[in-house]
C-alpha cells in the first residue's frame, strides 16, 4: 500500500544518495493511509520521525522478508549525531519470495533473511503445504530500503524499486494488532487460548478477527501470557517430563506422536494419571478424549494432547483414530468395515479441513 496522493512536502534536508532518484517523494507521517503505519508499504518516497514514533512503529516493522545490515560506516557516524549525513545508517533489502512451481499450489514461503547460503538449503526442500512435494523456486526482490538514525530522529527511505511480489505469510503481529490483542484478553481474563480462537468471547471477536496469525493456540497462549503476566512454561514442561517418565515405564500405551503436529495419541491414558498432572497442562495446549461407542465395543479410545487445533492438527489425530478404530475392532474379532467409521463426529471447521486433507491424500 503506498501513501494517500496528497500535495507532498519538501524535506528540511535534501533527498540524496543511491536509494532517492527524481521520482522520489517526500511525505509526512500523517500521509501514510490512516496516518498509521502499514507493514505493507511500497512506493518510492522518504519521510522523517521522531524517536518515539520510531518505537510505537517497533522500528517501522514490516512483514516482507528482509535483510537488515549496517555496512560500512562513514567516519564518524554515530546515532547521536548532530546531522543527518553522519547519522548511523542501517539497509533493509527484501529477500523476495519463494514459491511453489506447482500451478494448483502456488504455495508461498518466506525466504530466510539471512542470506543466499540459508535461502539455498530451502530449496532443497520440497513443498510441504498439503503433501504437495513440488519443487520450490526463488524470485529475487530489488527493493531496498534504508534507514538512518541521528540525533534528530529517524530518516526512513522505502527504496526507489518497489517489491515485485505478492504479500507473504504473516508472522508477526502489527503494533494495532498487539493492541487489539491485548483488549482482547484483558476483557477475557479469564478465557483460555482456545476459547479466545473460538470466539466464546464477551462480545464474540475473535483472535482470527485481529490477525491470520493468532490462529494457532501456542501463538496465542504466548501472547496471552505476555499480556497477563503470567508464565506458564514452567507448567507445561513439569507435565511433558511426567510424560516422558510414564512413557518410559510403560512404553506400549503410546500409540503415536509427531513433533510436526506437536501432538500425541494414547489409548487408555489412566484416570488416576490424568487427574494428577491435568492441572499442569500449559493452557495454549488442547486436550481432549475421542470415545468409540458401537455394539459390543466400548472404550475410552484415545487421549489427544496437543498444541494447537488446526487441520493439519486434526489430519493426525484422525489418523490414528481410524487406526485405532481398527485395532480395536480386530481385537474384538470383528470385521473392519465402512460402518465402523460412518459415525465420527467433528464439531469444528478445523476438525472437517483435517479430516478432508487426510481423506484426500489416502484416497
Amino acid at each position: 500500500m503506498s501513501p494517500t496522493s496528497r500535495p507532498f512536502h519538501q524535506p528540511t534536508i535534501p533527498l540524496s544518495g543511491s536509494f532517492v532518484n527524481q521520482e522520489t517523494h517526500y511525505i509526512h507521517f500523517e500521509d501514510l493511509i490512516g496516518g498509521t503505519w502499514d507493514c505493507w508499504l511500497q512506493g518510492n518516497w522518504a519521510m522523517d520521525i521522531s524517536w518515539e514514533l520510531f518505537q510505537e512503529t517497533e522500528e517501522l516493522a514490516v512483514h516482507w522478508a528482509c535483510n537488515t545490515s549496517a555496512g560500512k560506516q562513514r567516519s564518524g557516524s554515530s546515532m547521536d549525531s548532530d546531522t543527518l549525513d553522519l547519522g548511523h545508517c542501517t539497509t533493509r533489502k527484501c529477500q523476495g519470495q519463494i514459491e511453489c512451481v506447482n500451478p494448483t499450489c502456488a504455495h508461498l514461503v518466506c525466504p530466510n533473511v539471512h542470506g543466499p547460503t540459508h535461502i539455498q538449503k530451502q530449496l532443497q526442500l520440497c513443498c510441504s503445504a498439503h503433501n504437495c512435494g513440488a519443487e520450490l523456486i526463488h524470485t529475487p526482490c530489488p527493493n531496498e530500503a534504508q534507514i538512518i538514525h541521528w540525533s534528530g530522529g529517524v530518516h526512513y527511505i522505502n527504496g526507489i524499486a518497489e517489491h515485485n511480489h505478492p504479500k507473504l505469510p504473516t508472522l508477526h503481529l502489527t503494533p494495532s494488532e498487539k493492541t487489539k490483542l491485548q483488549q482482547l484478553v484483558i476483557g477475557n481474563p479469564k478465557s483460555a487460548p482456545a476459547t479466545l480462537i473460538s470466539g466464546n468471547t464477551v462480545n464474540g471477536t475473535t483472535t482470527t478477527d485481529i490477525s491470520n496469525v493468532l490462529i494457532h493456540s501456542g501463538r496465542v497462549g504466548y501472547y496471552h501470557s505476555a499480556i497477563l503476566g503470567k508464565d506458564t512454561s514452567k507448567a507445561g514442561n513439569d507435565f511433558i517430563a511426567s510424560f516422558m517418565e510414564y512413557q518410559r515405564e510403560n512404553p506400549d500405551w503410546i500409540i503415536s506422536e509427531t513433533m510436526l503436529s506437536g501432538g500425541c495419541s494414547l489409548p487408555l491414558w489412566p484416570l488416576s494419571f490424568m487427574m494428577k498432572h491435568f492441572k499442569l497442562l500449559n493452557h495454549s495446549m488442547v486436550l481432549f478424549l475421542m470415545q468409540l461407542m458401537h455394539s459390543g465395543m466400548n472404550a475410552a479410545l484415545c487421549w489427544y494432547y496437543s498444541n494447537g487445533a488446526t487441520a493439519r492438527h486434526f489430519k493426525h489425530h484422525f489418523l490414528v483414530l481410524f487406526e485405532s478404530i481398527a485395532g480395536i475392532a480386530q481385537d474384538c474379532g470383528k470385521q473392519v468395515k465402512d460402518e465402523l467409521f460412518t459415525n465420527i463426529v467433528n464439531f469444528s471447521e478445523a476438525e472437517w479441513h483435517g479430516f478432508i486433507i487426510l481423506s484426500v491424500q489416502d484416497s
